[in-house]
Order: structure tokens, then sequence, then C-alpha cells
């Protein structure tokens, strides 16, 4: 753990929490082939989660009640958790997830600039 009096901030922007689960009924007869996207899904999508985990153990909010770690991430369905999927409404549907984003984050975005805009001698 950092000391808790430490000036660290750290803001971590994600590039979309994957949300589709794996279906038991679907996924039992599945071969290698099968799997091999939805393993690829899993691999990449779980650490970021342990390492969120972490970070919010490492960083608590400090005895100021400053917060020194931001997590902003959107959850993302499908056609948008395809990293493959470039196509223009697909690019549209991640612009509206990031506008979602903003507003459902509005309070803590605002509380974030706040925290950057204050003077640490302050």
């Amino acid at each position: 753990r950092f000391d808790p009096e430490a000036e660290v901030l750290l803001v971590s922007i994600g590039t979309g929490e994957l949300t589709e689960p794996v279906p038991y009924a679907r996924a039992r007869h599945w071969g290698l082939i099968g799997w091999a996207r939805p393993v690829l899904r899993i691999v990449l999508d779980g650490p970021n989660e342990a390492v969120d985990y972490q970070l919010k153990q490492l960083l608590p909010d400090a005895r100021s009640g400053q917060r020194r770690y931001y997590r902003f991430q959107a959850p993302l369905t499908e056609p948008e958790d395809a990293i493959d999927n470039t196509s223009p409404e697909n690019i549209q549907s991640l612009k509206r997830l990031g506008d979602t984003l903003i507003h459902d984050n509005a309070a803590l975005l605002d509380r974030l600039a706040r925290q950057l805009l204050q003077d640490p001698r302050s």
C-alpha cells in the first residue's frame, strides 16, 4: 500500500468491459474451435478486473477524502465487443457508449476535474 498521504492520482480509462456470458447449454458441446473466440475474450478481459481490484486496494482514498484511483469502463455487448468490427454502425454505437459513459459518470468526472484543478499546496 502507498502512504495514505502520498500525492498519487491514477485515472484509468478502459477500452470496454465484456458482458456476454458463456451459457453452459451452448458451450458444453463446443470443441476446440468452438472455444477459440470465447477463451480469447475471457483471457483478455480477466486481468482487467484483477488489476482494478488491486489498484483499489493499493490506492484507497486519502485521509483528506480525495480519491486516488478512478476507473472509467463502459460495458460492451455484441456487436460492440468484436475487436475487428470497424463498420460505420459499430463505430457510431461505440461513440454512443462513450457518450453514455460520460453522462452516467458526470458527477465523478466533475469530482476528478475539481481534484485536478486544486492547488496541491492548499
